[in-house]
Protein backbone atom coordinates (compact mmCIF):
# COMPACT_ATOMS: atom_id res chain seq x y z
CA UNK A 1 0.00 0.00 0.00
CA UNK A 2 2.70 2.60 0.84
CA UNK A 3 4.74 1.02 -2.08
CA UNK A 4 1.59 1.74 -4.47
CA UNK A 5 1.21 5.38 -2.71
CA UNK A 6 5.00 6.17 -3.30
CA UNK A 7 4.74 5.69 -7.03
CA UNK A 8 1.48 7.55 -7.22
CA UNK A 9 3.68 10.84 -5.68
CA UNK A 10 6.65 10.67 -8.06
CA UNK A 11 5.29 13.28 -10.27
CA UNK A 12 4.72 15.54 -7.33
CA UNK A 13 8.27 14.65 -6.52
CA UNK A 14 9.48 15.55 -9.74
CA UNK A 15 7.58 18.80 -9.74
CA UNK A 16 8.15 19.91 -6.28
CA UNK A 17 11.11 18.26 -4.50
CA UNK A 18 14.13 19.83 -5.98
CA UNK A 19 15.72 20.47 -2.95
CA UNK A 20 15.60 16.46 -1.84
CA UNK A 21 17.87 15.76 -5.22
CA UNK A 22 19.84 19.10 -5.09
CA UNK A 23 22.99 17.12 -3.45
CA UNK A 24 24.01 14.03 -2.80
CA UNK A 25 23.88 14.64 0.71
CA UNK A 26 20.44 15.28 0.24
CA UNK A 27 19.53 12.57 -1.75
CA UNK A 28 21.34 9.85 0.63
CA UNK A 29 18.96 11.59 3.93
CA UNK A 30 15.74 11.28 1.94
CA UNK A 31 16.11 7.93 0.52
CA UNK A 32 17.06 6.67 4.10
CA UNK A 33 13.97 8.55 5.46
CA UNK A 34 12.47 6.56 2.93
CA UNK A 35 13.73 3.41 3.21
CA UNK A 36 14.81 2.39 6.95
CA UNK A 37 11.79 4.62 9.33
CA UNK A 38 9.33 4.28 6.37
CA UNK A 39 9.50 1.00 4.54
CA UNK A 40 11.09 -1.00 7.00
CA UNK A 41 9.48 0.32 9.68
CA UNK A 42 6.01 -0.23 8.39
CA UNK A 43 6.79 -3.35 7.09
CA UNK A 44 8.22 -4.93 10.20
CA UNK A 45 4.72 -3.28 11.71
CA UNK A 46 2.52 -5.29 9.19
CA UNK A 47 4.51 -8.48 9.68
CA UNK A 48 4.35 -7.64 13.54
CA UNK A 49 0.49 -6.80 13.12
CA UNK A 50 -0.13 -10.18 11.08
CA UNK A 51 0.92 -12.32 13.91
CA UNK A 52 -1.39 -11.58 16.43
CA UNK A 53 -5.48 -11.01 17.20
CA UNK A 54 -7.24 -7.53 15.82
CA UNK A 55 -8.16 -6.60 19.34
CA UNK A 56 -4.34 -7.04 20.37
CA UNK A 57 -3.32 -5.42 17.44
CA UNK A 58 -5.47 -2.45 17.86
CA UNK A 59 -4.70 -2.38 22.01
CA UNK A 60 -0.77 -1.66 20.54
CA UNK A 61 -1.78 0.43 17.74
CA UNK A 62 -3.21 2.60 20.26
CA UNK A 63 0.26 3.10 22.04
CA UNK A 64 2.04 4.57 18.68
CA UNK A 65 1.27 8.10 19.29
CA UNK A 66 2.46 7.81 22.85
CA UNK A 67 5.64 6.16 21.63
CA UNK A 68 6.00 8.78 18.90
CA UNK A 69 5.31 11.52 21.70
CA UNK A 70 8.09 9.99 23.65
CA UNK A 71 10.60 9.85 21.50
CA UNK A 72 10.04 13.40 20.23
CA UNK A 73 10.48 15.08 24.16
CA UNK A 74 13.63 12.96 24.38
CA UNK A 75 15.15 13.04 21.31
CA UNK A 76 14.64 16.55 19.51
CA UNK A 77 13.69 17.80 23.41
CA UNK A 78 10.06 19.17 22.10
CA UNK A 79 7.87 20.42 25.42
CA UNK A 80 4.77 18.56 26.36
CA UNK A 81 2.08 20.79 27.86
CA UNK A 82 0.14 19.08 31.09
CA UNK A 83 -2.83 18.12 29.43
CA UNK A 84 -0.65 16.40 27.00
CA UNK A 85 0.93 14.59 29.77
CA UNK A 86 -1.92 13.24 31.61
CA UNK A 87 -3.27 12.52 28.52
CA UNK A 88 -0.55 9.65 28.27
CA UNK A 89 -0.77 8.57 31.36
CA UNK A 90 -4.40 8.28 30.76
CA UNK A 91 -3.27 6.11 27.50
CA UNK A 92 -0.82 4.10 28.61
CA UNK A 93 -3.18 3.31 32.37
CA UNK A 94 -6.09 2.07 29.91
CA UNK A 95 -3.83 0.10 27.62
CA UNK A 96 -2.69 -1.23 30.67
CA UNK A 97 -5.85 -2.20 31.90
CA UNK A 98 -6.92 -3.45 28.75
CA UNK A 99 -3.47 -5.94 28.47
CA UNK A 100 -3.74 -7.43 32.04
CA UNK A 101 -7.62 -7.72 31.83
CA UNK A 102 -8.63 -11.74 31.53
CA UNK A 103 -9.63 -12.65 28.02
CA UNK A 104 -12.63 -13.92 28.91
CA UNK A 105 -13.77 -10.90 30.52
CA UNK A 106 -13.38 -8.76 27.44
CA UNK A 107 -16.32 -7.33 25.20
Amino acid sequence: MFGLGGLALMPVLALTGAPFVATPQAFAVAAYMALVPMFLGYLLFGIGLASVDAGTATTITLLEPAVATLLAVVIVHERLSSPGWIGMVLLVGVVALLATRPRDQMP
